[in-house]
């Protein structure tokens, strides 16, 4: 996956927690679940997935080429960086 496209992701992935979770009588109501910062990068490209598991389905050993950032919104997921606990 090029960088560019996973920087976007990242991006992304950010704004949507910025997305108001709750209106009422008129009033916006918006909750940070994370900030994070990171290198300031060139990004042309802004991709969001929708991804689902199964329970006990495992993810393929892969890396990221820049900062990934996810959303949990049912369920839980466990995961295990390489040589840390």
């Amino acid at each position: 996956m090029a960088t560019r496209t996973v920087i976007a992701i990242a991006l992304a992935a950010t704004l949507a927690a910025a997305i108001p979770v709750a209106a009422r009588a008129g009033e916006v109501q918006t909750r940070k679940l994370l900030s994070q910062p990171f290198p300031a990068r060139p990004v042309s490209q802004v991709e969001v997935g929708d991804f689902h598991f199964l329970p006990g389905q495992l993810a393929p050993k892969h890396t990221h080429l820049a900062p990934v950032f996810g959303y949990v919104s049912k369920g839980a997921i466990v995961y295990q960086i390489e040589g840390q606990e």
